[in-house]
């Protein structure tokens, strides 16, 4: 049986990605932060960035912006303009360049760095919070994950950096350093808001462990400098806070005539356009009505095993937003993959389960391809060109957006919705585990009906194929 280093494991995924981040990317998303360096060298640093609710990740962009202007002089490597390339090479989106390995490979280093973090921390936390002894297996499911390594490295995406100050939020609250804990929290919202989430499990876990005090230092040390924050920064980032966090619950209008996309069964409404009039509300309700069970059952869990209980209220307040919303990035699933592979480690999910959730998260990943491979471009495009000979039967510009033809869309919807399912299995099964126990099921303070009761405890058994579930 394969014996999982800690060492083995980072050198691994560590080369992996170094090969990856030079010659890959995002189209657009690395467009934008390469446009951004340009500027910064052009016009200075820029205070108005403040200002962003991820404020933290332009200023880490800074930096990178300055390194790369200096090497850039210093070897001639650059970007190649757009319109250099064939035609079919296109990315659209009024995407004017594509940056070169060089670029590419600076701007990843800050994503490279917060995997090793996250992955560093996941075997910290499995070594002194967990009995199961599945430190190394733990790491390698996460820092060798093909998901895990594509957003980061071949991608392009920051969210690795905000999972990172997460994990160790966890960390450090399990250790009863409380201001430490909150403060690395603070740090994961001010580059994305949403890992704030988080904020409901921890309340919870110190109120439930009788830590009141805690609990009340806890919110105070995040909601004051974030109010702080938002005031000193002026109305445009409390405008662009309201806008994304509204954003969660109330889907206003289409993104280039498409509902919703990304890792979520509403991506059919690539191939069956959605009225958002009609279907949005639904999505609201959706959202509400998710949140509000996973509350509910977060606030009875135990914590009795604090890293397992912790691990599975985190996991059924992100579940809501991954079931719910008609636009799931799949970069936000970096978030979400430290916390399964907790689950993994403390035995609520099979790796089975955990390998086809990541897998189908990756493939999804895939419909860029082979776009994302225009950094070679910039060095021979000649290579390329079969690439995308075999990709256009999958892509149509409509109006200077690049979106599935109805083959492509029809795989992604199916994707999609696979994703979608996998996640409400592990999400009964979590509710499963997060109840105390089979006969002490209470409602309002109230025991429930045994008909109730034996429902709780039997539908996701029943309906979401055991049998597939205990797999190992």
């Amino acid at each position: 049986m394969f014996k999982f280093s800690l060492r083995t494991t980072l050198l691994v995924g560590t080369a992996v990605r170094l090969l990856l981040m030079p010659f890959t990317a995002h189209p657009f998303d690395v467009s934008v932060w390469y446009m951004y360096c340009m500027d910064v060298l052009r016009h200075g640093f820029d205070l108005s960035i403040l200002t962003s609710v991820n404020s933290l990740w332009w200023l880490t962009l800074t930096p990178i912006a300055f390194v790369y202007g200096f090497l850039s002089s210093a070897t001639g490597w650059g970007a190649t303009a757009v319109d250099a390339l064939p035609a079919s090479f296109n990315p659209h989106y009024g995407i004017a360049w594509v940056p070169g390995p060089l670029f590419n490979a600076l701007v990843k280093v800050p994503m490279l760095l917060a995997d090793v973090g996250t992955a560093l921390v996941l075997y910290r936390l499995m070594k002194r919070f967990s009995k199961t002894g599945l430190a190394e297996k733990v790491v390698a499911l996460f820092y060798l994950n093909p998901i895990s390594i594509w957003i980061s490295s071949g991608w392009g995406q920051n969210d690795a950096i905000p999972a990172f100050f997460t994990v160790l939020s966890v960390y450090l609250l399990l250790g009863d350093r409380v201001v430490p804990s909150v403060i690395s929290l603070l740090f994961a919202t001010l580059f994305k808001v949403y890992p704030a989430a988080f904020i409901i499990p921890a309340s919870v876990y110190l109120f439930k462990r009788g830590k009141q005090k805690e609990l009340l230092k806890y919110l105070l040390f995040f909601i004051v400098p974030y109010l702080i924050f938002l005031a000193s920064s002026g109305i445009q980032a409390v405008n662009n806070l309201s806008s994304l966090i509204l954003g969660f619950f109330f889907t206003r209008g289409t993104i280039n005539g498409v509902f919703g996309f990304g890792l979520t069964y509403w991506s059919w409404s690539m191939v069956l356009p959605l009225d958002p009039n009609i279907w949005g509300p639904v999505s609201t309700l959706l959202m509400t009505v998710l949140s509000f069970i996973s509350i509910y059952f977060v606030s009875k869990a135990r914590f009795d095993d604090s890293l397992k209980g912790l691990t599975m209220a985190t996991y059924l307040v992100a579940a809501a937003f991954f079931l719910s919303s008609n636009l799931v990035s799949e970069a936000r699933f970096v978030w979400l993959l430290p916390f399964l592979v907790l689950l993994v480690g403390e035995g609520v999910v099979s790796v089975k389960l955990f390998g086809l959730i990541s897998l189908t998260a990756f493939l999804y990943t895939q419909k860029n391809f082979p776009y994302y491979l225009l950094p070679v471009a910039t060095l021979n495009s000649g290579v390329l060109a079969p690439l995308f000979r075999i990709a256009a039967p999958f892509g149509d510009v409509v109006q200077d957006a690049l979106l599935p033809s109805s083959a492509g869309a029809v795989i992604l919807a199916i994707l999609g919705t696979l994703f979608s399912l996998l996640i409400l299995m592990l999400y009964f099964k979590v509710l499963r585990g997060v109840l105390p126990s089979r006969d002490s099921i209470r409602f309002a303070d109230r025991p429930v009906s045994p008909e109730v009761n034996t429902f709780l405890w039997s539908f996701s058994a029943k309906l979401m194929f055991p049998r597939f579930l205990s797999w190992k």
